[in-house]
């Protein structure tokens, strides 16, 4: 696995206008498809993979991006919908992991989502990989995202 740290801060809203390239980024509606990732323990993330651009072709080589987003972030962030653009323009598969409980994912444990649960994410790259064995997996983590990727094992 490859792992990269990025924050990306929400443009200034005066750019926010209905002619700025940040504000189109912000406003477009993107579809995801949702795979849910059954753990050991009976808990379960969840993994939302937008959907591609017409124009978009996915390969066995095409490199997969995970993205991990802050405490409370989510799809509908601008700074998350932006690394996705972002990912597509540069021929990269993007994915949102989402831990236990957020983002509607459901929970069925009792054990809820901590940032120190680097475990979780180390099984959902995981998973990632096996089900997509010829293509690279990286890894990017947003605020606490980049906290958590940077404490994740690697092997």
């Amino acid at each position: 696995f490859f792992f990269f740290f990025l924050m990306i801060r929400r443009p200034p809203r005066s750019t926010q206008s209905r002619s700025s390239a940040a504000s189109d980024v912000y406003k477009r509606q993107v579809l995801y498809v949702r795979e849910l990732v059954k753990l050991e323990d009976g808990g379960q993330l969840s993994l939302d993979w937008p959907v591609p651009p017409s124009s978009f072709v996915f390969t066995a080589n095409t490199p997969i991006l995970v993205i991990l987003s802050g405490m409370t972030g989510g799809r509908k962030d601008f700074y998350v919908a932006k690394l996705i653009a972002d990912a597509f323009e540069r021929r990269c598969r993007p994915v949102l992991l989402n831990q236990r409980g957020l983002s509607n994912t459901p929970v069925t444990t009792p054990k809820l989502y901590c940032g120190d649960m680097t475990d979780d994410v180390h099984r959902a790259l995981v998973a990632v990989g096996r089900r997509h064995p010829g293509n690279r997996v990286y890894a990017v983590g947003l605020s606490l995202g980049a906290n958590i990727i940077a404490n994740v094992r690697v092997g």
